[in-house]
């Protein structure tokens, strides 16, 4: 492992981290606030981070796990189930 593909998956770790927490307001805030406003906040806040993921880190191998997590709080925000697909929810 090449120390450029080391520091690569350490920002994507960094960006996960940050997700993660982004999973637990969202969670919470769920219950409070409506849809709209929770998209507002993904736009706002979560759609940023993962875009500055992806220029700087989209390469690699490691960015998969900031599509699992895109994928679970996208769910949070629409009430999808976890066996549902979010493909199309994605797109919107």
């Amino acid at each position: 492992m090449s120390d450029e593909t080391l520091f690569w998956n350490q920002h994507i770790d960094q960006i996960a981290t940050k997700l993660c927490s982004a999973c637990y307001a969202l969670r919470n805030l769920k219950h409070i606030l409506p849809q709209s406003t929770l998209r507002t906040i993904y736009y706002a806040n979560i759609h940023s981070i993962l875009r500055y993921g992806i220029i700087f880190g989209g390469r690699s191998s490691n960015v998969k796990k900031l599509f699992i997590l895109q994928k679970k709080i996208v769910r949070i925000i629409t009430s999808t189930g976890i066996k549902e697909s979010c493909g199309k929810l994605l797109k919107t």
